[in-house]
């Protein structure tokens, strides 16, 4: 059971009535600027002008703290979805509605919950009750839409997680690419609804194409045993796969080498050999991630398909890829305030890279007629919310819906967007 908490039988001090408030807001802002591991309580306390003393009168301890604003933010969720459904009937409105305010700029800052393994058992099943519900509300609101002819038909429960992923990673980016997130921030709210209405496709007639080849990107390498540094690149990346999935699901405290070790049947010291110490191993998860993704953008940039078909095949293998054991550690979601500024910037670098490729293929395909005319950097800079929740908050084991169908769905959303078919793009 989850532990009773001690705080409430405290003397109250100088954070009583609305200054709880001020500290989930700001405890919120540090969390998602610096994720759970690299989030300080000390810091928290110097901004509120306040002793760390005091903050222990609200919240047990780190872990509470985060609990209470994981808590704070799925009530933030719901009472704006609420009162974005008292605006409107029209489904697509009230998404919108919905959309506008958790990006308006003076909106109170909530907590991306993102690192829900970081909760104790109980504590975890009370935000993961919370948020089902939140997200029952918004599939509700998209199959009514459905109904009444305003939506074309869709997975309502995917698109709806899609839309809180859409809504949240505005509130990461500057994590990963400060310079990124000043630069796109005040248009994020309006790309978000443009691709949620239109996509990215110039037509929308049908749904897009995409290649399901056999021979994308894989986690497991074939290995030629004959080859002494091909069975050592097969170690690595069978290690690196199993920490990935580890690290995605746990967080950096929360997973040693140990269990990494443990996942595939090897001592630590095998790691140890093969990669290094944890520093070192959770820079390469980041590095194997940007190598999947580097391969997946070659192969999008060499298709010998229109550009729609060469991208919407490129979404659809990275969303497969996020599905399966052996995910992609997320950048910036797993570690990455701890990383030294240099190893920052070299995976910020990948990062600009893999935006210039799919740039290149957008921007191809707007000339050959296949994508619509609309700013490319801020549609790219929204698509890692949609790797953010495949790995994070998607159901299991109970989810029936095949890893295939959740990942055209994205696609097709991405592409598409979710007006009835037959809209034209602006």
């Amino acid at each position: 059971m989850a532990q009773k908490s001690k705080a409430k039988n405290r003397e109250p001090t100088e954070l009583d009535g609305p200054r709880k408030e001020s500290l989930l807001e700001e405890a919120a802002a540090e969390l998602n600027a610096r994720g759970v591991t690299q989030t300080s309580l000390n810091v928290i306390a110097a901004r509120l002008g306040v002793t760390r003393t005091a903050l222990y009168y609200y919240v047990d301890d780190q872990r509470d703290l985060v609990f209470q604003c994981y808590r704070r933010s799925c009530e933030v969720l719901a009472q704006r979805f609420s009162r974005a459904r008292q605006e409107s009937d029209d489904a697509l409105e009230l998404l919108e509605s919905f959309i506008d305010r958790m990006l308006a700029p003076d909106s109170p800052q909530i907590a991306v919950m993102s690192e829900l393994s970081f909760l104790d058992d109980d504590r975890r099943d009370i935000i993961s009750g919370l948020l089902s519900g939140i997200v029952a509300d918004i599939s509700g609101a998209i199959d009514r839409g459905i109904k009444a002819g305003t939506i074309r038909r869709c997975r309502s429960d995917v698109v709806a997680r899609a839309v809180l992923g859409l809504v949240s990673w505005p509130l990461l980016l500057k994590r990963a690419d400060p310079d990124l997130a000043d630069r796109v921030a005040p248009n994020l709210a309006g790309a978000i609804k443009a691709l949620l209405r239109v996509g990215v496709a110039a037509q929308r007639d049908s749904l897009v194409a995409i290649n399901r080849s056999p021979d994308a990107p894989a986690n497991k390498p074939i290995v030629n045993i004959f080859e002494r540094e091909a069975i050592v690149s097969a170690k690595q990346e069978t290690l690196l796969a199993a920490g990935s999935t580890l690290l995605n699901a746990k967080g950096v405290d929360l997973t040693s080498l140990d269990e990494i070790a443990a996942s595939v049947g090897v001592s630590k010291a095998v790691i140890y050999h093969n990669i290094g110490d944890k520093q070192t191993f959770v820079l390469e998860c980041y590095r194997r991630a940007l190598r999947i993704a580097f391969e997946t953008a070659a192969r999008m940039e060499a298709a010998q398909s229109d550009r729609i078909t060469a991208f919407a095949s490129a979404i659809y293998m990275d969303s497969i890829l996020h599905l399966r054991d052996g995910a992609p550690i997320l950048l910036p979601m797993v570690g990455f305030a701890a990383l030294s500024d240099t190893v920052a910037e070299e995976l910020r670098n990948g990062g600009r890279q893999l935006l210039a490729s799919y740039t290149r293929t957008m921007q191809v395909g707007q000339e050959e007629g296949t994508f619509r005319n609309q700013d490319f950097e801020n549609v790219l800079t929204l698509l890692p919310s949609f790797s953010q929740w495949l790995t994070t908050w998607r159901p299991r084991p109970d989810n029936e819906l095949p890893d295939d169908d959740i990942a055209e769905e994205i696609t097709q959303f991405i592409c598409l967007g979710i007006s009835p078919l037959g809209v034209i793009s602006a």
